[in-house]
């Protein structure tokens, strides 16, 4: 599973996911519903996005957002691993 912390690095995902997909962003806008337009300002990382056009988005490329807890800046790898497998 690959993190997004900011808008840019959302779309670079939304990008690298389509790519791999062999999109182009129209095909992606027309499998959303949404403007190519709009597809291609997500993935330049906008950091006004709304969340239900990012949903049909990430739904079209097969993803899903997730919401998951920020771990302390105390906590180790191994923790994060740990916590993981349990």
């Amino acid at each position: 599973m690959e993190l997004a912390r900011t808008s840019h690095e959302l779309g670079r995902l939304v990008r690298e996911h389509r790519e791999s997909l062999g999109w182009t962003q129209a095909e992606l806008a027309h499998r959303a519903v949404v403007s190519e337009r709009w597809v291609s300002v997500l993935e330049r990382g906008h950091p006004n996005a709304q969340l239900a056009p990012v949903r049909a988005v990430l739904r079209a490329l097969g993803l899903e957002l997730a919401v998951t807890p920020i771990p302390p800046r105390d906590t180790t790898l191994e923790d994060i691993v740990a916590g993981y497998a349990s």
